[in-house]
């Protein structure tokens, strides 16, 4: 039987009105896929010669390399291990991303006469960050601006490890994931981090390093994101950007605890599905 059969099981046994996979969504009105980093455009019949412009595959996710697949092979194969021998793993995790988000308006709210095109750089959208595990989500968190490395190590020192603690949280047994956007990156963050969290650090420059392109193995990724953008749909009157932020708070604090725990429980069923594929993507029934 293979190792993570059980965890399997355990998926299957959680209502299917939970199941994680319902709300995987490619409708882009609240803006592109969780993980693509280019403006895609809301029309589909534009998708397939957007998709080649930004270099994504059919699903909206990056076109994976071969170096790509051997250290996405070489993360799950170690991360399995450490589930191996810490059966507590994917409680003590933290994984965490930022999303965008934007005010879309519908038909109906330009108003009559059409008016003239103005030239003008797009607002910038709202950049929520969130971390979750099996049982809470940390945030959402706001930035105000593009994410650098001194605004996101401000939000790890007053805000995510306050929160953290104040949940009760070991420091000396809570492992962190973040991926390798250019902020995660800097030296300014990986040594606070490597200092916080030790060897219990999943990142860019680690031993245990997040492989680039994985949005596919990222819970935020494959289930947050999306399912947050379905659910704002059901707000079509939201006008400002504290509306959307009100709304944001409201659903992530009202997400059903099994969801998360279904969510995070399919990470290590992705990883395996990962190392069948010899990294490349894979499907989940």
């Amino acid at each position: 039987m293979c190792k993570f059969a059980v965890l399997r099981n355990i998926t299957r046994t959680i209502d299917t009105s939970l199941c994680i996979r319902n709300y995987h969504t490619t409708d882009y009105s609240l803006g592109p896929p969780s993980g693509t980093k280019g403006p895609l455009h809301n029309s589909k019949s534009n998708l397939p010669s957007l998709f080649k412009k930004f270099n994504l595959d059919v699903n909206g996710l990056p076109l994976l390399t071969e170096k790509d697949c051997f250290r996405r092979i070489k993360f799950a194969s170690q991360i399995l291990q450490e589930i191996e021998k810490d059966p507590t793993f994917l409680k003590d995790a933290f994984f965490s991303d930022e999303g965008n988000f934007r005010l879309v308006k519908t038909k109906g709210q330009s108003g009559g006469k059409k008016k003239k095109k103005i030239y003008e750089s797009h607002p910038l959208p709202q950049i929520v960050w969130c971390s979750m595990n099996t049982r809470e989500i940390i945030g959402p968190y706001f930035f105000n601006s593009h994410v650098t490395d001194r605004s996101y190590l401000k939000m790890l020192r007053t805000y995510f490890l306050p929160q953290l603690i104040s949940r009760g949280y070991n420091l000396k047994s809570t492992w962190f994931q973040q991926d390798g956007a250019p902020p995660h990156r800097s030296k300014l963050i990986l040594s606070f981090l490597k200092e916080t969290f030790d060897r219990r650090l999943i990142s860019y420059g680690c031993p245990i390093a997040w492989p680039p392109k994985s949005q596919d193995l990222t819970p935020l990724d494959y289930f947050l994101w999306d399912y947050l953008k379905n659910r704002l749909k059901n707000y079509p009157d939201m006008k400002t950007d504290v509306d959307l932020r009100e709304k944001l708070v409201h659903e992530i604090e009202n997400i059903d605890p099994k969801l998360l725990e279904a969510t995070v429980i399919e990470f290590p069923i992705r990883l395996e599905k990962c190392i069948e594929a010899n990294g490349k993507r894979f499907e989940i029934n």
